[in-house]
């Protein structure tokens, strides 16, 4: 650990105590800290001791980050190499699937976010800001709208996130932090995390947390919260590779139908709940992209009809007809060989469109062939003579 050394020299004139500046130190003027020159870092074998109640200190860990120590004996990071927000999505600035969910069961809406299966019917919509807004800092564009349409009687997670890897926070204190606000007041809505040690062979049981409950009214606030996570020693991964730590937003049922709409969800280590993290939206959806990836545009929704970003392959005459044999690569490599579908540029699944016009079923296997963690292959044979065959094409990897 290393440790700031604040250095002052003074001399005593006229009966005043004057302090001369110290070259490479750093020093108080008034109420400023002010340095002159680089400033020099004493190792220390551990953590400081605990400042007095009411102060803080500041130390730099072996990881490169300045922490501020409180009197409780909690660390808090002050400055950050990035990626501190271990949600992904957490602005809901990336809508792939599209932005409007009719859900009769669970699923994914928002990228990286989903609501688990309950009963009463429900829709989840994307809203948007107005601009130059007060009531949630930082200009966001866009929040999550859970609109329950028809009253729930069972609990069940509103706004889910799976993070990959149980070792995630394991035996850490971490903070969870997000704005809320209902069309009504709403009271049985809770919190909790859980860590999912995967499938295959024997793993260990899931470990939950206990839930913390707390209330929407119709103002936006910022609700923050703080955890300590277990240590996962002594447990047992599965074989799958599918582990995860997951954080959920729950009803608890019996809310009557309402709109919880949520905003700005960050979840970071340490106990302290810093300001949002906003990373750039090209580095936000190439995370997205490890678990979901489209041949659409940015905001066209899959199985849309479109022509744009369509996979196109030229035909020839093979042994069992019209033959595609082509490869696609993803932009981002996949967390698993993910699932595939495809339309044709009218929007119909499992077909291709030949020769611009005519849209068909495979005769022969389907356009996405052998999907791996980094692309996959067109193999297919058609039934219709033509020049090339088009289609838009969907790869799942989720947790």
């Amino acid at each position: 650990m290393k440790r700031f050394f604040f250095l002052l020299s003074g001399v005593l004139l006229a009966g005043v105590l004057y302090f001369a500046p110290v070259a490479e130190a750093i020093q108080y003027w008034a109420d400023e800290l002010i340095t002159d020159g680089s400033v020099d870092f004493k190792e220390q074998a551990s953590t400081p001791s605990n400042p007095a109640s009411g102060r803080q200190k500041l130390y730099l860990k072996d990881d490169g980050n300045l922490y501020q120590l409180d009197s409780g004996g909690n660390t808090n990071p002050v400055t950050s190499k990035g990626y501190k927000n271990a949600v992904i999505n957490g602005d809901f600035r990336i809508w792939q699937r599209g932005t409007s969910f009719t859900l009769t069961a669970g699923g994914y809406t928002a990228d990286r976010w989903f609501s688990e299966n309950g009963d009463g019917g429900r829709t989840v919509t994307r809203e948007s800001f107005a601009l130059g807004q007060t009531d949630v800092p930082g200009e966001p564009e866009f929040f999550y709208r859970h609109n329950q349409t028809t009253q729930s009687t069972v609990g069940h997670g509103l706004l889910v996130q799976r993070i990959e890897g149980v070792r995630t926070f394991a035996g850490e204190t971490i903070t969870y932090s997000f704005w809320a606000k209902a069309d009504s007041a709403i009271s049985n809505l809770s919190i909790d995390w859980i860590q999912h040690f995967g499938s295959g062979g024997s793993p260990s049981p899931n470990v939950d947390s206990d839930n913390i409950n707390f209330n929407v009214t119709t103002a936006w606030k910022k609700f923050v919260y703080t955890f300590n996570i277990d240590s996962i020693a002594g447990k047992q991964l599965g074989t799958n590779g599918n582990d995860y730590f997951e954080i959920r937003i729950i009803s608890s049922g019996n809310n009557g139908t309402y709109n919880l709409d949520i905003a700005r969800v960050q979840l970071e280590k340490g106990s302290i709940a810093t300001p949002f993290e906003r990373r750039p939206l090209g580095t936000e959806l190439a995370l997205c992209q490890r678990y979901y990836e489209k041949s659409y545009g940015f905001n066209v929704d899959p199985g849309s009809s479109e022509t744009k970003g369509t996979i196109l392959v030229s035909l020839w005459n093979g042994a069992n007809g019209n033959v595609a044999r082509d490869s696609v690569q993803f932009k981002v490599e996949k967390r698993v060989n993910p699932t595939m579908s495809y339309w044709d540029v009218q929007g119909t699944a499992n077909q291709v469109t030949v020769n611009g016009g005519i849209h068909e079923a495979p005769a022969f296997n389907t356009p996405v062939h052998l999907p791996s963690t980094t692309g996959f292959l067109v193999v297919m044979d058609t039934t219709t003579a033509g020049k090339g065959m088009e289609f838009h094409w969907m790869a799942d990897a989720e947790l």
